[in-house]
């Protein structure tokens, strides 16, 4: 069994300090390091290049997702998880582009953490039902509505007249069949 080494990247210790706690139950995961700002976690990464990073998005220094950028492409084979407690559809994207292979908010129970940190590992992506509704939300393509042409315009105005005209005769036919006159006869009446 393969231990998957892991550096925490938060800006708050006491989230640190619990994350390497919960993580340490694992006997397949070992915290190997932590750093308390962006620009720490890349110096760490790169010295103990780790098999993931577990990274705050919110963080001084260097925020989160440029370090995440940063650690992608200095050590591609250390995966990244974005670690929030922010769910906005737009950070998630940003997160995914800037390289992170999940993005795990920080109400999650520490066995989706640990899965989620195995799955990266294993180089899969693993993200959670409401994380994915918000990203597909967010990567859809906006309805581009444009004015119609000269063509469509003509050709609906011809619709209109002749659905117009289709309903006036309606009704004069059935005027027709209740007087039993002509519709002229019963004009001039």
């Amino acid at each position: 069994m393969r231990t998957i080494r892991i550096v925490i990247a938060d800006d708050h210790l006491v989230v640190r300090q619990g994350m390497r706690t919960l993580l340490d139950l694992d006997p397949e995961l070992q915290v190997v390091g932590e750093a308390s700002n962006g620009a720490e976690a890349l110096e760490v990464a790169r010295s103990l290049k780790p098999d993931v990073v577990v990274m705050d998005l919110v963080m001084p220094e260097l925020d989160g997702l440029a370090a995440t950028r940063l650690i992608r492409q200095e050590l591609p084979d250390t995966e990244v998880i974005a670690l929030t407690s922010v769910l906005e559809g737009a950070s998630v994207v940003h997160a995914i582009r800037a390289g992170a292979a999940a993005y795990v908010l920080k109400d999650t129970r520490a066995g989706a953490l640990a899965r989620a940190i195995k799955a990266a590992a294993a180089g899969q992506v693993q993200v959670s039902p409401r994380i994915a509704a918000r990203l597909l939300r967010e990567v859809q393509p906006p309805v581009v509505r444009r004015p119609l042409s000269s063509e469509e315009t003509e050709v609906l105005c011809m619709l209109a007249a002749a659905d117009r005209t289709k309903r006036w005769l309606d009704c004069s036919t059935s005027a027709r069949m209740r007087s039993g006159r002509p519709l002229r006869a019963s004009w001039t009446s």
